[in-house]
């Protein structure tokens, strides 16, 4: 589920309500464990051609997947990664670190 009131307080209404749009495509999913906005807009240093960058989280899956799309001229790079791929990226990448500085 969006969290709508932080998400208006980051993102102008054309991002926003591309969002929604591309989110929606994948609320009933039941492999989804989340989705996460990350990128610029999160940090709070969009510059004016800023992306929205998501990343889907799936309880299984053998494939990942990284796109990108436009819905109404708002670019969505996406990522769709099982679980167990982001643990593992965690582990070999950062093993210190309980998380990363950009997700």
């Amino acid at each position: 589920m969006l969290h709508e009131e932080q998400l208006k307080k980051i993102l102008p209404e054309a991002n926003y309500q591309a969002l929604n749009i591309f989110v929606n495509k994948y609320t009933s999913d039941p492999n989804i464990i989340g989705i996460l906005l990350t990128g610029s807009f999160v940090h709070g240093d969009p510059g004016p051609h800023a992306d929205l960058d998501v990343h889907i989280v799936l309880q299984h899956s053998e494939t990942r997947t990284r796109g990108n799309t436009f819905i109404n001229g708002i670019e969505v790079e996406y990522f769709i990664n099982p679980i167990i791929q982001i643990e593992a990226y965690y582990e070999q990448e950062y093993p210190d670190k309980v998380s990363t500085a950009h997700m």
